[in-house]
């Protein structure tokens, strides 16, 4: 039986509304409903380009990769470092021809490019190469497009906030978004009825993975993010990190278990809001091969009301994958509930 408090999952409930503020979108963005569509816009351009190839880090979200393939764009593995981002040495082997290839680099759990990587994707754009940057961990703090050196960027907003829609993507002679259509409206329709506690089975994710082709945010998702406080949502998840991080240690997690201990590259604490807490699975004494197993760990999980919100399966055997478990640490809880969240966690890895 699930308990009654869950952690993690899609947003079920509207935010309180707030004074009217600007969107935290870049300037000059292309706002669309999706992730996915944003990429997609993005592979347009590159394919648009002459783009036949795109270079991916072997850590990711299969759904990052469906847009380019869509159009025709080969995907290739770079394995990445301890940071979860492209090692720059296996990187640069493969960066052999800008003008029908690509770098896919994404921000996961707010890593950073090191001084090595940015020198290798500096030098990538001066040959004419495009890099293309997912954002979507790592939008609303420094790291950023100035820390990323990208022509093209997205970010998915609703990963972050209780929206039925909304993402945006930023790059030189971007299409532009179809009109709204049949889909599109049935994602933001389906997005609401979940926000306001009137669906709970799956519908909207299903919408929206539905509505593939690049559609404007909806007004309904605008006037919400509108009216959000943003910088008191990302306060409580800086905050619930944080009581998270010291609840996992006072069960005896190990602190190098904790991603983002400042040892990774380029990454740090740094007032970074996160997406979300991450273990590295084989840093934990007890690891044996059972232990690697997320997919396992995932159910279980769940049947503790606990919801990872970045679950990636293995996408290739051809490079390793890191064996990493992120735990939810949104907006929607408080600090004293992190130590209920910690036990369930600690339990289910030790029952492993």
């Amino acid at each position: 039986m699930v308990p009654a408090l869950t952690f993690g999952g899609e947003f079920t409930s509207l935010p309180p509304r707030s004074a009217s503020r600007t969107l935290p979108v870049p300037p000059g963005a292309v706002l669309v409903q999706s992730g996915r569509q944003a990429l997609s816009l993005i592979a347009q351009a590159l394919a648009a380009r002459g783009i036949r190839s795109l270079i991916a880090p072997g850590f990711l979200c299969a759904t990052a990769l469906e847009p380019f393939q869509l159009e025709g764009i080969r995907v290739h593995w770079v394995q990445v470092g301890p940071d979860l981002l492209p090692a720059p040495a296996r990187l640069a082997e493969l960066l052999t021809e800008p003008r029908r290839c690509a770098v896919l680099v994404s921000t996961t759990f707010g890593a950073r490019p090191s001084p090595e990587l940015r020198a290798v994707l500096e030098g990538w754009e001066r040959r004419g190469g495009a890099v293309v940057a997912d954002l979507t961990h790592a939008p609303f703090v420094d790291a950023t497009i100035q820390n990323v050196p990208t022509r093209y960027a997205v970010a998915s907003l609703r990963k972050w906030f209780p929206i039925p829609d909304g993402a945006w993507a930023l790059g030189a002679a971007l299409p532009a978004a179809a009109a709204e259509n049949a889909e599109a409206r049935e994602a933001t329709r389906c997005g609401l009825l979940q926000l306001r506690g009137e669906e709970h089975d799956g519908a909207a994710e299903a919408a929206i993975d539905a509505a593939l082709s690049p559609s404007p945010m909806s007004g309904a998702a605008r006037d919400i993010l509108g009216h959000l406080d943003v910088g008191a949502a990302l306060e409580r998840r800086r905050a619930n990190a944080q009581a998270l991080r010291a609840a996992l240690v006072n069960e005896g997690v190990p602190e190098a278990a904790l991603w983002g201990n400042g040892k990774e590259s380029g990454n740090g604490e740094d007032n970074c809001a996160p997406y979300a807490l991450a273990l590295r699975l084989d840093a934990l004494p007890s690891s044996r091969p059972a232990m690697r197993n997320q997919q396992n760990i995932a159910a279980r999980l769940a049947t503790r009301g606990v919801y990872t919100p970045a679950f990636w399966p293995r996408l290739s055997r051809s490079v390793d994958w890191p064996h990493i478990l992120a735990l939810p640490i949104d907006q929607r809880y408080c600090t004293g509930q992190m130590p209920e969240l910690a036990r369930r966690v600690v339990q289910v890895l030790r029952a492993e």
